[in-house]
């Protein structure tokens, strides 16, 4: 078995659009007051919860959400986007968005937590073996298992394995294959001069549900900005070719037409794209006191003066 310790922290919530999940979330919580209360530090934070969406596209997600958590007993409010925006003035959104709150949501320090469950269990009598790849398992006629590893060969009564994207690695060699597949995902971090409205004592962890990503968000913890993901919406790779290097397909979005755009002014002196609102005059460069925004949920839409949230 692998284990690579590169999550910094993740979501944690009793929301789940399914109740077959819905209802194991408020063991969860229990298992991690366990777990703080024998290491004596704190792992999980409460930070509150937000789902939303445009009413006229993924409703029937949000719907899904609250009857999940309504059949399991799970406290939720659904609230119009006003109403959320009022209680989340970072959240520049209006009525034509359906949102839920559930108060009882946050993030886990994931390396953190990690590490301590590796501590735990080595005071617990187990042995960690680092660096030590499972390469087979083999079931033996008396119902052992032996494990095959760089470090030697154990045997056991019971083997549990949790490979994560390696399971196929492990599982392989006794013919067993689980249909799983491994996406290459991407975090950017948004700094923002407004540090203490995007604490984890003012901005909930969210997720936005648009028809083709689910995006997320949470509050700074770690870092010094608020991180900000879609989820499951990189490109498939495999375990031995993913890497750690920032995605340049993404980067490079545009990276095509901006060449097109800068051969056409180097050789006609100009181009037939509109880039009047990039030139070098433009406020954001001539302007001391334009300020950056970031406004998240709004759609495209340009929010108006009168707004009182903050910016990223």
């Amino acid at each position: 078995m692998q284990i690579l310790f590169f999550v910094i922290f993740t979501y944690r919530r009793l929301a789940y659009h399914d109740n077959r999940y819905t209802k194991l979330t408020p063991d969860t919580y229990k298992a991690w007051e366990a777990v703080e209360k024998e290491a004596g530090l704190q792992l999980v934070y409460n930070t509150g919860g937000v789902q939303f969406t445009r009413k006229d596209e993924m409703t029937h997600v949000i719907d899904a959400y609250a009857k999940a958590m309504a059949e399991n007993n799970i406290s939720f409010e659904r609230l119009k986007g006003s109403q959320l925006r009022a209680k989340f003035p970072q959240f520049e959104i209006d009525d034509t968005y359906d949102t839920i709150y559930q108060p009882i949501a946050g993030l886990v320090d994931a390396a953190l937590a990690n590490s301590v469950h590796v501590q735990l269990a080595r005071a617990n009598g187990a042995s960690i073996l680092e660096h030590c790849p499972v390469q087979k398992i083999e079931k033996l006629p008396n119902g052992r298992v032996l494990v095959h590893t760089p470090k030697g060969v154990f045997q056991c009564r019971r083997l549990i394995v949790t490979a994560g994207a390696w399971i196929n690695h492990v599982l392989g060699s006794i013919g067993v294959h689980i249909p799983v597949y491994v996406t290459q995902e991407q975090v950017t971090y948004f700094a923002t001069p407004n540090v203490k409205d995007f604490t984890k004592a003012k901005y909930p962890i969210w997720i936005y549900h648009s028809p083709k990503y689910d995006f997320y968000g949470m509050p700074m913890h770690g870092n010094s900005g608020s991180k900000i993901g879609i989820d499951a919406g990189g490109p498939v790779v495999s375990v031995d070719t993913r890497n750690y290097e920032p995605d340049k397909t993404r980067e490079q979005a545009f990276a095509s037409l901006l060449g097109k755009i800068l051969s056409e002014m180097a050789i006609d002196g100009k181009t037939k794209y509109d880039i009047s609102k990039f030139n070098i005059d433009r406020e954001a460069i001539t302007n001391p006191d334009w300020t950056p925004t970031l406004y998240m949920g709004t759609g495209g839409k340009v929010p108006t003066k009168k707004s009182s949230t903050s910016k990223l």
